[in-house]
């Protein structure tokens, strides 16, 4: 992929989390634990993911963690586990690739001895867009392309510590209520569009 072709990065996170994420940024999950939070996690992933070492100095926790693309498997997950207005996609600018030691994994991070780790400019010329970006992961009846597909469009951006609050531009929002939602609980700083379509289009929302 080229660097050029990264227009915004993406964090999936609860509506309720935006207004502590304006002020004090996207957190690791280290220092998101210290402050209270609505998670749309799963715990096991979690367990995975806290395992693991990206670095020499720092773990898979002590990164904020973003997606090249908001339309994956978490996000699938997401809004068949929450409330659809519950559920929004911050966008991110993409200066962030230019912070200092940030890791750009080839896909979801939590899969062991699979995922590789680079640095951003390696990590994004390593990634394919169409495959990225594709609309779906599901390659029938080939399980393991579906299994392969699935872990490359959660192509991870991995910042130490935190994410400054300067560099969201704006959300996505699933629906009107979800977009109201944003629009108060970012107190109008974020520009909020509506959009169906990383959010799977409304199909299975609870």
């Amino acid at each position: 992929m080229l660097r050029s072709q990264v227009g915004e990065l993406f964090l999936i996170t609860h509506v309720g989390n935006v207004e502590s994420i304006l002020n004090m940024g996207i957190l690791s999950h280290n220092r998101a634990a210290r402050v209270r939070h609505a998670t749309v996690d799963l715990d096991t992933v979690q367990e995975i993911r806290s395992n693991i070492r990206v670095s020499p100095r720092r773990m898979l926790h002590d990164h904020a963690n973003l997606y090249v693309c908001g339309r994956n498997a978490m996000m699938y997950h997401v809004v068949h586990n929450n409330p659809i207005n519950d559920v929004c996609l911050l966008r991110v600018s993409t200066d962030v690739l230019a912070l200092p030691d940030v890791v750009v994994t080839d896909g979801n991070a939590a899969r062991v001895g699979v995922t590789r780790f680079d640095d951003a400019a390696a990590g994004i010329a390593a990634l394919e867009y169409s495959r990225v970006h594709a609309e779906s992961w599901i390659h029938d009846p080939d399980y393991a392309a579906t299994y392969e597909h699935k872990r490359v469009k959660q192509a991870e951006v991995l910042v130490p510590d935190l994410v400054d609050p300067a560099l969201i531009f704006g959300g996505y929002a699933p629906t009107r209520p979800a977009a109201t939602a944003l629009d108060v609980a970012s107190g109008g700083r974020l520009g909020v569009v509506i959009a169906r379509y990383p959010f799977f289009d409304g199909r299975g929302w609870t």
